[in-house]
Formats: C-alpha cells, sequence, structure tokens
C-alpha cells in the first residue's frame, strides 16, 4: 500500500509541476465548508494535521475532532476516548501515525492501532500542561512552552531541553519551531528567529525577522516568513540573513498584498498558502512574485467563510484547508474540465443558477441563456454583462427563462425564450421582440415554449417547442406551421425536444413519442420503433458520427441507428460504462468522437474502436444534473455543456485525462461492544460467541466524498460483492466458526473499483462443542459410559443370573440334600428285605455286614449333606459301599473297578454326592437290564487343572434303557441327574472351568451298544 500511494502523490505532483502557471489562476477555487452545523465541537481555537490515511484532525477548544471528507468523528472528555480536558493547545501526527495532544492536562498520545488516547507520565512534574507546540524532530516529539522545551523521547520517557529553554527564555515568547535539517531547526521567537541545533542544544545563528509566527521552507535556505503581529511578509535566506519584502509581489488585479500572516503552507515548488489576519487567503507565486488573493464573499457560498483566517493545511492528496469561523477545503489540483459556476456582472450583481444554451460570435465571444438573462461571460474572470429580456412596462424581475441563442445571416444576434417568443438583440443592450405572424388563413396559435432552436442550411430557424414545430425565417419574420405539409403534418402535435439536420439535410425529430425521420427527396416520414416494452419512448437528442451513422439518446441509453435501413444496430447503456442510461444530450467533437452526455457524467464514444471513456466528478464536472439541448461546440471545437448550476468546457483534443485511485481502508471493526482498530491489518481471533461483527471502511476524499460508493465481500461467506452504495459499514450476525477474509471496495464512478490495501483476515473459533477434540473425547466419554454400562448391564445380568443360579443350585442343593437324608425309597425297602432275608435264613453273618455297610453309608450320607465340598477320598468310600451294597442286593450280577491316578484323594476336594447319582444310573439302567455279566468302573484322573472322572458300564445303553424306563415309568433317574448336572456347571464356573459333561455311548464293532461312558471335567480344588 505505501508504495502505491506513493506513485499516485508522485502523479499528482508531476502534473502540478507540469502546469504551474494553470493551477490556481485558470479557475477561482471553490471552497466547502465545516462548522458546528456539520458536526464539528467548536469554530475556535482549531489546529490542524493530518494522520497518515489523510483524514484531517482538528482539535479545538472542545475537543478533538476527525474529518475524512464525509463524516465527522468526535473524541472528548465526556465520550472515553481517554482525552483529559477537552481544550486542545496542539496537535501533530508522527511519523508512525502516532496522533499527539497538548492539553492543560498534559501530553498525551494515541497509537494508530488503538481508540484512546494515554498520558505521557510526567514524574518530574515538568510544565507539560503549559505544552503550546509540538513537533517531531529524529529523537522524539519536541514540546515547546512559551519559555520552555522538552523532548518526548521513543520510549515516551520525557527530559528537558535547558539549553533550547534558556534561548528562548532570553528573548521571549516561543511562537513557531520548523525543521531545517537533521537536528538543525529554525525557531520563531518574539524577539528573533534562532537556528539552533536541538541535540547540542546549541545556538547557531540569529535571524533579524522576530515576531515569526510561521517558517515555511522554499528551497535551499530561503524560507518564507510571516508574522500575525506585523504586516510584513518576507522571504527571507537564513544562512545570510537577507530578507525580500513579499508585500511588493501584486495580486492578479494589481492590488499589493497585506500582511499580518498567521501560517503558510507549501503547495508546491512555486505555490504557498498563507492565510492572514484580516485579508483572507493569499496563494504566492515564487517563481512570477505574483500573488492570487481569496476574501469571504457573503455572495458566494463556494467562498472562504471568514476573511480572518488563523490556520492553513496542504494534505498529501493536495486539499487546502483553512480555518476561520469553521473549516473551508478546496482541492488544489487542476481538474480536467474547466467549469464556471457563477457570474458576475459590473454592479456586483451574481448569478448562480441553470445555463440553458450557448453561442460564440466570430469575435469569439461567448454568450449565455440562463433561466434569468442573457450573458457575455467574460473569459478573464472579470465583470459580465447581464442582459434582461422584458417587455416595455414590465417589471426588470419579469424576466424570461433564454431557451436559445443564435445568429441569422446578418449575424444579428436572437434569442427563443421561454413562454415569450423570439427576442433581437440591440446594439445598446435591449431587445426587439418579434411577433409572430402565421400565415394569412391560418389563424391557429403556435406554441413559445421553446425547447430547441437549430438553424438550417437556408438560415431558417427550425423550433422545438412543448406543443408542436414549426419553421421561422429569422429575415421576414414568417412562420411555417406545417400544418397543411401531407406528411410533416402527421408528427408535428408531439412534444418535440431537438431537431437535427443531417449531412443529406434530411430532417430527425427527437420527440416524447419517439424518433421520427423526415426523407425530404422521398417526402415520406419515417417513425422508427425501438426494443423493449418501455412506454416512455421520449427521445432528448439526435447526432450523427463522420461515417453517417445517427445516434438518438432517452431514458434507456444512446441508439445507433443506420441511416439507410432505420435499423438499430448497437445500444449503449450503463452495463457499457456510461454513469447513467438517462442521456440527455449528444455531441460530435472535431475528431469525429461523440459525446454522451447523462443526466450526470459524461462519456466519450470512438465509433471507430466502440471504446467508452467515462467521466464525472472527479474530473471536475460539475455535481449537477446536465440540461436538456444544453449544449454547444464552439467554431474552433470547444466544448459547452450547461447544468443545474453553470456549466463546463472544454478542449476534447486538449484533455489531460489522470488516474484518480482512491485509497481505501478498513479501520474499524466491532465485536462484542469493543471497538478494533484493524488499520495495521493483522489477522484477528474471535471466539464462537463473538460472531456478530461490524466492519467499517472509509476512502479519504475532501472533493468526491458524497459521490464515494462502496461494496464489501466476506471471502468465506459471501458469494459475490455485496453494494452499499454510501453505506460505509458491513454487518454480519451468527458468523458460523471458520476462517474469513473482509474486503472493501470505493469507486467514484460505480465502473473503476478500488480495493482495500490491507483485506482483513480473521477467524472465528469453534465453540468447544464443536471442535474434533471435544468431538473425539466426546465419543470416548459416550463410548466409556456405554461400555461402563454395557459392563454394569451385564454385571447386572450375571449377578441375575448368578442370584438365579445360587438360587437354584441351593434349591438343588436342598433338593439334593433331600435326597441324600431321604435316600432312594426302593434302595431302602429292597436294602432292608435284604437284610430280612439274611435274618430268615439264618445267615447272620451276611446280615450283619450288610447293616452294618448300610449303616455306615446312611452316616457318610448324613454327614456330606453339611458341606458343599468333601475330600475326594470320602466320596470315594460312599461309592464304594454304595456300589457293594448293590452288588449283594443284585446277587453280584455286576462287577466294578474303583481307581485313582495320579490323583491324592486326601488332598482333593470335590462337591459331595456328584458321582453316586451317575454311578446309580448305570447300575440301575445300564447294568441291571442286561442279559450278562456287567461291569462298572470309576476312574479318577487328573489333567492339568482338571479332575477328570470317568463312569463306565457296560450296559444296554442310553436307547435300551431309555425304553425299558418308559415300561417301567421310572422318573426319578432324570430328576437327579439334572439337579447334579447344574451342580457340577456352577462348580466349575467359579474356576473357570466350563468343560461340560459328557455322555458317550459306547458300541462293540459290530455297532450294537456296549454300554455307556460319563465323563466328568472338574475343577480341581486342594483341601487344606
Amino acid at each position: 500500500m505505501p508504495m502505491k500511494i506513493h506513485g499516485v502523490r508522485l502523479f499528482i505532483f508531476i502534473q502540478l509541476l507540469c502546469s504551474p502557471a494553470i493551477l490556481l489562476t485558470a479557475q477561482p477555487l471553490a471552497f466547502r465548508h465545516l462548522n458546528t452545523a456539520n458536526g464539528l465541537l467548536s469554530d475556535q481555537g482549531i489546529q490542524l494535521c493530518e494522520d497518515r490515511m489523510g483524514r484531517l484532525w482538528i482539535a479545538t477548544d472542545e475537543g478533538v475532532n476527525v474529518f475524512d471528507g464525509y463524516a465527522v468523528a468526535a473524541y472528548t472528555r465526556d465520550n472515553k476516548s481517554g482525552i483529559r480536558n477537552n481544550r486542545i493547545n496542539a496537535i501533530l501526527c508522527d511519523r508512525s501515525g502516532i496522533i499527539w495532544i497538548a492539553t492543560p492536562a498534559g501530553l498525551q498520545y494515541k497509537n494508530e492501532n488503538s481508540n484512546r488516547f494515554s498520558v505521557i507520565d510526567n514524574p518530574s512534574s515538568f510544565p507539560l500542561e503549559k505544552t503550546m507546540l509540538i513537533r517531531e524532530a529524529r529523537t522524539g516529539i519536541l514540546a515547546f512552552t512559551k519559555d520552555s522545551c522538552f523532548l518526548v523521547g521513543h520510549d515516551k520517557r520525557v527530559r528537558p531541553l535547558n539549553g533550547i529553554s534558556s534561548m528562548i527564555g532570553a528573548r521571549a515568547n516561543m511562537l513557531t519551531a520548523s525543521h531545517v535539517e537533521g537536528d538543525i531547526w529554525l525557531l520563531g521567537i518574539r524577539a528573533k528567529t534562532l537556528v539552533v541545533d536541538i541535540s547540542r542544544q546549541t545556538l547557531i545563528r540569529e535571524l533579524p525577522y522576530h515576531n515569526a509566527w510561521s517558517l515555511c521552507r522554499v528551497k535551499g535556505s530561503e524560507w518564507l516568513a510571516c508574522s500575525l503581529a506585523r504586516d510584513s511578509v518576507v522571504l527571507m535566506n537564513i544562512r545570510t540573513g537577507s530578507m525580500e519584502l513579499v508585500n511588493d509581489w501584486k495580486t492578479v488585479d494589481g492590488k499589493k498584498l497585506v500582511g499580518y500572516g498567521s501560517e503558510i503552507e507549501k503547495i508546491d515548488d512555486e505555490h504557498y498558502a498563507m492565510v492572514t489576519r484580516y485579508h483572507g487567503l493569499y496563494i504566492l507565486n515564487t517563481r512570477t512574485r505574483s500573488v492570487q488573493q481569496y476574501c469571504n464573499d457573503p455572495g458566494d457560498a463556494t467562498s472562504i467563510h471568514s476573511s480572518f483566517l488563523r490556520r492553513v493545511l496542504v494534505t498529501r492528496g493536495h486539499t487546502l484547508v483553512v480555518h476561520g469561523n469553521g473549516i473551508s477545503f478546496t482541492t488544489l489540483s487542476e481538474p480536467a474540465f474547466s467549469a464556471v459556476r457563477n457570474f458576475t456582472n459590473e454592479k456586483g450583481a451574481k448569478y448562480q443558477n441553470v445555463v440553458n444554451c450557448f453561442y460564440q460570435d466570430p469575435s469569439g465571444q461567448l454568450w449565455i441563456g440562463t433561466n434569468s438573462y442573457l450573458i457575455k461571460w467574460n473569459r478573464n474572470h472579470g465583470p459580465s454583462s447581464f442582459y434582461s429580456y422584458y417587455s416595455k412596462g414590465e417589471g426588470p424581475l419579469d424576466v424570461r427563462t433564454i431557451r436559445a441563442v443564435l445568429p441569422d445571416a446578418k449575424n444579428r444576434l436572437w434569442i427563443g425564450a421561454f413562454g415569450d417568443g423570439f427576442g433581437r438583440l440591440r446594439a445598446d443592450g435591449g431587445f426587439d421582440k418579434i411577433p409572430t405572424r402565421i400565415r394569412p388563413g391560418d389563424n391557429s396559435l403556435v406554441s413559445s415554449e421553446f425547447h430547441r432552436v437549430v438553424a438550417d442550411r437556408n438560415g431558417n430557424f427550425l423550433v422545438a417547442t412543448g406543443a408542436r414545430f414549426y419553421l421561422f425565417n429569422p429575415l421576414t419574420n414568417q412562420l411555417e406551421t406545417f400544418r397543411t405539409h401531407p406528411q410533416l403534418n402527421k408528427i408535428i402535435r408531439g412534444y418535440t425536444t431537438h431537431f437535427f439536420a443531417d449531412r443529406d439535410d434530411n430532417w430527425w425529430f427527437a420527440q416524447s413519442r419517439g424518433l421520427s425521420f423526415y426523407d425530404k427527396k422521398k417526402d415520406r416520414v419515417y417513425t422508427l420503433s425501438f426494443p423493449g416494452t418501455q412506454k416512455d419512448n421520449n427521445i432528448f437528442a439526435v447526432e450523427q458520427d463522420l461515417d453517417g451513422n445517427i445516434y438518438a439518446c432517452g431514458y434507456y441509453g444512446v441508439y445507433i441507428i443506420d441511416p439507410r435501413t432505420l435499423q438499430i444496430k448497437a445500444r449503449l447503456d450503463k452495463s457499457d460504462g456510461l454513469e447513467t442510461s438517462y442521456v440527455a444530450g449528444l455531441l460530435r467533437d472535431l475528431e469525429g468522437d461523440i459525446w454522451i452526455i447523462g443526466n450526470r457524467g459524461l462519456a466519450r464514444y470512438h465509433p471507430g474502436t466502440g471504446t467508452i471513456t467515462s467521466f464525472d466528478e472527479k474530473d471536475g464536472l460539475l455535481q449537477s444534473n446536465h440540461r436538456i439541448s444544453a449544449y454547444y461546440r464552439a467554431p474552433d471545437g470547444e466544448l459547452f455543456i450547461g447544468t443545474q448550476t453553470g456549466f463546463n468546457h472544454f478542449y476534447p483534443s486538449k484533455l489531460q485525462i489522470r488516474s484518480y485511485p482512491l485509497q481505501v481502508f478498513i479501520t474499524d471493526v466491532y465485536a462484542a461492544d469493543t471497538v478494533l482498530n484493524v488499520l495495521d491489518g493483522k489477522p484477528l481471533r474471535f471466539s464462537h460467541r463473538g460472531n456478530n461483527l461490524v466492519f467499517r471502511y472509509l476512502t479519504v476524499d475532501y472533493k468526491h466524498a458524497g459521490s464515494v460508493m462502496y461494496r464489501y465481500k466476506l471471502t468465506g461467506f459471501d458469494t459475490g460483492y455485496i453494494y452499499a452504495y454510501r453505506e460505509r459499514q458491513a454487518r454480519y450476525t451468527n458468523l458460523p466458526s471458520g476462517d474469513y477474509r473482509f474486503e472493501a471496495e470505493a469507486s467514484v464512478n460505480g465502473k473503476d473499483w478500488y480495493k482495500a490495501a490491507r483485506p482483513l483476515v480473521f477467524t472465528i473459533d469453534r465453540a468447544f462443542w464443536n471442535t474434533w477434540w471435544f468431538r473425539i473425547s466426546l465419543l470416548l466419554v459416550l463410548g466409556m459410559l456405554a461400555y461402563l454400562f454395557y459392563k454394569w448391564r451385564i454385571g447386572q445380568v450375571k449377578k441375575e443370573a448368578r442370584l438365579r443360579s445360587d438360587f437354584e443350585i441351593r434349591l438343588n442343593e436342598l433338593e439334593h440334600k433331600a435326597l441324600r437324608t431321604q435316600m432312594n425309597p426302593h434302595f431302602i425297602f429292597n436294602s432292608l428285605n435284604t437284610i430280612n432275608s439274611f435274618i430268615n435264613c439264618n445267615d447272620r453273618i451276611l446280615a450283619n455286614q450288610y447293616i452294618s455297610k448300610f449303616s455306615r453309608l446312611v452316616r457318610l450320607t448324613l454327614d456330606n449333606s453339611r458341606a458343599k465340598k468333601i475330600p475326594l477320598r470320602d466320596e470315594l468310600e460312599v461309592i464304594k459301599i454304595y456300589i457293594e451294597l448293590e452288588q449283594v442286593r443284585f446277587d453280584q450280577r455286576f462287577a466294578y473297578s474303583l481307581t485313582t491316578d495320579g490323583v491324592d484323594p486326601d488332598l482333593v476336594e470335590i462337591p459331595s454326592m456328584i458321582i453316586q447319582p451317575f454311578v446309580e444310573n448305570a447300575i440301575l439302567h445300564g447294568l441291571l437290564p442286561a442279559n450278562h455279566q456287567g461291569m462298572l468302573t470309576v476312574s479318577v484322573t487328573r489333567n492339568a487343572t482338571v479332575l477328570l472322572i470317568v463312569i463306565e458300564d457296560n450296559g444296554v445303553g442310553r436307547q435300551a434303557a431309555k425304553k425299558s424306563s418308559e415300561q417301567q415309568q421310572v422318573a426319578r433317574k432324570s430328576h437327579g441327574l439334572d439337579i447334579t448336572l447344574k451342580r457340577i456347571e456352577s462348580f466349575n464356573k467359579g474356576y473357570d472351568v466350563f468343560e461340560p459333561v459328557r455322555i458317550i455311548d459306547l458300541e462293540d464293532p459290530e455297532g450294537i451298544p456296549a454300554g455307556t461312558r460319563v465323563v466328568i471335567s472338574l475343577a480341581i480344588t486342594e483341601a487344606f
């Protein structure tokens, strides 16, 4: 951005150097004004400076204003800006953009990227509250009081410059200070002007000019000096002390320069602006030793507000600002188009209003028709001549609007007055009003509401009016109304605004109904139709280029027409680069280009290339609407274009079209009731709650501030530019998180857009619940909760299952205990019968043995029922006794084998009565139904951590046993066996053993059932 700004300023500077004599003398300066009515805090006590953006800082006795050419902002003690006292005695913007102010509360400063003023610490109680002058030196900021000087270093620490203070105090009050070079400064003091070395605090020389209120370098050692307390203004050599009295320089009107100058500012290498105590503004030309004066004119709103001026500033963009009863400012650079805003006659009467028509006579004198007078314009800025058009007996205020000025064949000057016919100017300045007579036999009235009057090749006047058109012969004063014309009578009653005779002398009529063409050779009228559905087909003007093409304009642009086919070849409108599609006039220059006169704006169309160059206020066009038919090309090629407030004039071949880029700045962002200064362009970061943002942007342009248009775009949110028109802020609400880039552009004509050099890049953070780490953490937490819930639920299910299982086991154990305690009624009954048979047979020995074993079995069963686990030896003893009793009972029909291998029965515990049900089942259902000697084998072995118990018989097998059981309806086995299986499963589960009980059907080699094998896997538990 700094490179670009420098290039623009250099270009403007070169333009000024190339035409120094034209600057400020080609046309008077037109000032605009700023005072308390426009937002200034005060009209008095003003100091001026310019910041790096080009904004004007205005220090007053009520606070500080900032003006950007469009709006005024304020910094005061009451609006929490940090200012300690509203009375501002001095103001400065240093090279880094810091704004310094001096108040009765001391020195304060505001960084460019801050919105608050801070206070300079003053621990030594230096009299900084008396500071009346601030300057920037190489080593810091110089603060001058009336009799002392202090240096505020770059570290914001204050130290006194006692040597400089003593020089000031010995020679009375300090008035001004200007930098010469390095540490050399020029000090204006009441008694003398001093050249001093600030760093060494030494006096280099004294100069004889005293009471210097302002010192301005010209070149080398030459300086301009003026004083508000004396009338002499001098050009002084600070090395030799020689002086030239500037008061002897003459103004352009021969008046002498009067002194009492309060401040001088450099404009360029030749021109200097000096404001004075009594006589307004002087522009000093050091090359020609001449002066131009600008004073307040109560009748001219564009003059300076007051002739008593105190301050002057020339901005880097060459805007001249003066202080006197508020602020007056104007642009110094010479515009491409010259403008005339008002006229003054010999009596001092002024006209500043509508301009309707022009005519340049053979002597070069320009005649101008206005809403009040016919004016003979004096180009040399002297008084012009006003001619009022009214009849004898009419009052002088009964003036008429002049709509036409043109000569007849005898070079007599005629005017067409709106509503009052034709008049011929006499040599004494009066007018001969010419009655318009109709041909004999035709007594219809003719309208005199003139819109356009042009002369045909025969010197007759073609008159376009609001009711009809007609032909007037200025030599005979006769009218031709065309009422009886066989062709033209078809269109005479239309509202006609313009006549045009092409190079074949055919006539074109611009009317409210559209465009009509009269072919004289064919004596035929053609009416052209235009594309579109609009009903207001008004045509305002017609022109022809060098190739013969016809141009017609109206509300919807310019139509280019082939005169042979009367077909529309093209249309030009705003989309092609015109400032507006409402075109009021057309004019061809001597080079053949067509000038398109918009309601606002002006454009040059080159028929050969089809290119359009647009012009607007930035090029010097008056900010006013153009008038229909109010344009003229002089014989020498100069073009004149009338407006509501004056006229522009220029030679197309001499136009110097300059680039006029706008400098756009993004200044502030409002976020969560906080204003952030973003001039440094550093990236910003906002929280997810700070997603309601207001961006402020501007371009500083004192000439066209009211015409600057803006557009903006938020990349990452907007798909295209948002056109803000004059609005200088953009508001966004509820922006989603993400990365953004805010861009702003400005334009004066709506076609050439200039970007802000520092777009604002910022990020809106995601809410923590939208971040990836939070989502992953949430997923992990949810997963963990789900897992914990799953584990809890599984635990609950397992607990319920365990409770259910424990309940079932306890129930089974109770049942099993009951079984164990009750024994099998058949077994007991049979055992008793067996004992009884032994008694009957008088076999007392067998009976005693049987009774002894039976009682032993009952006793072991009762003892083991009390414990969940018993030693393996006890279980095997029960099995052994039970088998032996069953052998006796069933007459030794089967044998048995009971073995242990690798297992110490005394060191291993198993659930009680866990084997007996399988042994019982093998005997009753396997061995007893068999027709052969049975064999029952019970073996116990160890396999790692599992105890293997195998019960095997060579009985009938499960299928045969099932049939036998069904026939005998024995159901006890299945119930006891199911309980035992559940007990085994529950016991093993507690030791993480999940081997089921396997029941294997045995077969012989021929596939015949050969018994059953039961394999029980029990968790090994050691007995202690």
